[in-house]
């Protein structure tokens, strides 16, 4: 039978091949194709760009594809620097500040017809619906285009560069899962019930659903990075960092939130391996130490002035910074984190996640703030009402988070409910109705919450009584002692 395949797809003529490729469902799939049949790699090598074109976007989604978009667009971002009047010819990452409203206006928002999702007409009185549908016109704003699954497809010349991406975007989204689902399914358990031995958890372990709302928390987390990239511009505010947040409905905030939580604990728990790591190092050769000189990085002095905004500004690490710091490659995140400290001062996402939203304007430009605007749940997006299973609603957890009264449109933020920060912990935004079935309704979300971090703390801050540098120099003290 596989004989019969095999020649009957040998005879194949080459157009007809293509057509074929080009409707594989998945990248996995076409590689095992091409290396089992010397035809179809023959006829790939001929329509590679367009055979790529198809499937790579299918592989990623149409629901997510503009999300990859932006990340690779938002990448090439650059600018030119002027020092002492002279332009610098070295690009630097990231757009000027004035710069990254128009691309959000521009570019992103049209491209991802984000408003459209979230039903803004219902917010807004008519003043307001002025300003929106000047911006429809303006942009050719139709919502039946995305409804209909327009067949909009990047730049052929674009795709590799995508895959690559998705592909970085799938190995962290591996690492949260791993992680946060253990933590949930661990932590939602019955009253009395020990608390079980820790799961191997991947995203085959997930439906579909979950692991678009994953992936699209991880690609605004790399857009933000790219489009607020952290420079020797003298940033003014937090009006552009926050204005992002305001693009997306309160739950898909939180999706980011969860993903910020995730990567500044593995940073930090990074830098402690990478102490231990040196220490280890040049304990075992104390000449060693002594010739590589000071070691202002791993100093207590250098750790507690600099470590927490070092941590926090992660978030504007290019993707394959950070995922080379969460692979533990050894020797990246010294030279990562520094470089992040000479570029900026700012705690842009942690920031930006812990202002008020409720004071900006329901539309930009516009009057009405959003603590303001009215909350009509006839509007919000909760699939059937009550199980949140597509990737544009709210989740069951995150209902039940929100009392059973959940706003679509971002008006508070999270960051200032203890609570939130355990069932974060816990990626309680990203799960179905499958994983949750009635978890979480038989204890109170406040007690649940702070239960999770008591039973699964985050890493904290270590304060060590001894730095690295001060550890190796009472090692020296001893051999020295001792000789």
């Amino acid at each position: 039978m596989a004989k019969m395949k095999q020649s009957s797809l040998e005879a194949t003529p080459i157009e007809v091949g293509a057509l074929i490729l080009e409707n594989i469902p998945d990248m996995s799939s076409l590689w095992a194709l091409i290396r089992a049949s010397p035809h179809a790699h023959r006829i790939f090598r001929k329509y590679r760009e367009q055979v790529l074109q198809f499937v790579i976007a299918r592989d990623i989604g149409m629901i997510l594809l503009p999300e990859a978009m932006a990340a690779l667009d938002s990448s090439e971002l650059m600018r030119f620097e002027s020092v002492d009047g002279e332009v610098l010819e070295i690009p630097i990452r990231g757009p000027w500040q004035g710069d990254v409203l128009s691309w959000m206006e521009n570019w992103y928002i049209p491209e991802y017809k984000i408003m459209m999702r979230w039903g803004v007409e219902g917010y807004l009185d008519e003043h307001e619906k002025e300003i929106w549908n000047e911006w429809k016109d303006r942009h050719h704003f139709d919502k039946t285009d995305y409804l209909g699954g327009a067949n909009y497809l990047p730049p052929k010349e674009n795709m590799l560069q995508l895959w690559q991406t998705h592909k970085d975007v799938i190995f962290i989204a591996n690492l949260c899962v791993g992680e946060t689902l253990d933590v949930f399914i661990r932590s939602f358990r019955g009253g009395d019930e020990p608390l079980g031995p820790k799961g191997l958890y991947t995203l085959e372990d997930i439906s579909l659903v979950e692991r678009q709302r994953i992936f699209r928390g991880i690609y605004r987390f790399i857009i933000f990075g790219n489009v607020f990239a952290p420079s020797t511009e003298n940033w003014v505010g937090l009006d552009p960092c926050a204005w992002f947040l305001c693009q997306f409905p309160a739950w898909e905030v939180e999706e980011l939130s969860c993903i910020f939580d995730f990567v500044t604990d593995k940073i930090l728990l990074r830098w402690q391996e990478s102490e231990d790591h040196e220490f280890s190092r040049l304990s075992t050769d104390l000449d060693l130490w002594k010739l590589e000189g000071k070691m202002y990085f791993f100093s207590k002095d250098w750790k507690q002035r600099y470590f927490r905004r070092m941590q926090s500004s992660s978030a504007t690490l290019p993707i394959k910074d950070l995922r080379a710091i969460l692979q533990s490659k050894k020797g990246l995140l010294k030279d990562l984190v520094e470089k992040v400290g000479d570029a900026g001062e700012r705690e842009f996402l942690k920031e930006a996640l812990e202002d008020n939203p409720g004071n900006k304007p329901v539309l930009f430009g516009g009057e009405m703030l959003r603590k303001d605007a009215k909350c009509d749940k006839d509007h919000i997006p909760f699939s059937d009402g009550v199980s949140g299973n597509d990737s544009m609603s709210a989740n069951k957890g995150y209902i039940w988070a929100d009392g059973g009264y959940c706003r679509e449109l971002y008006a508070s933020s999270t960051s200032s409910e203890p609570w939130r920060e355990g069932l974060r912990r816990a990626g309680y935004v990203f799960w179905g109705s499958e994983i949750w079935g009635d978890k979480g309704t038989f204890i109170e979300r406040e007690e649940r919450g702070m239960r999770i971090l008591k039973e699964f703390p985050r890493p904290v801050f270590e304060d060590q009584p001894l730095s690295v540098e001060e550890r190796m120099k009472r090692c020296w003290q001893e051999k020295v002692n001792y000789s």
